[in-house]
């Protein structure tokens, strides 16, 4: 999307879709990255790399300043899964690299289970 490859909020077309996702029932799955730039586009934290290491504290409050109905699956080393009310910690081992499509099959099956 637009704002998947710009980043930062600073577009027309990012500030029409996070409007559009005040009131909506939205799943977000950012990888690092993708994390720091939706922190930055609604104005949470400090440093980049300090955003990712806060992301269990900072998530519920980027989810919150998007919309009321939205759930965020924070990819990394430590899944961090959260509303902006509530916030759970996947710390399994997992593989030491995510390869490639991994996120796109993450997001596949989150919609999947949600339409059940």
């Amino acid at each position: 999307t637009q704002a998947r490859r710009e980043g930062g909020g600073g577009s027309s077309e990012q500030r029409r879709l996070l409007e559009a996702m005040r009131s909506a029932h939205v799943v977000l799955t950012p990888n690092k990255v993708e994390f720091e730039r939706l922190c930055r586009a609604v104005k949470v934290g400090e440093e980049a790399e300090e955003k990712f290491s806060r992301a269990a504290e900072l998530a519920p409050v980027v989810a919150g300043r998007i919309g009321e109905n939205v759930v965020m699956v924070v990819k990394g080393s430590r899944d961090v899964i959260c509303s902006r009310e509530e916030t759970w910690l996947c710390e399994d081992e997992g593989s030491p690299r995510r390869a490639g499509g991994q996120g796109d099959v993450l997001a596949g099956l989150v919609l999947t289970f949600s339409v059940w």
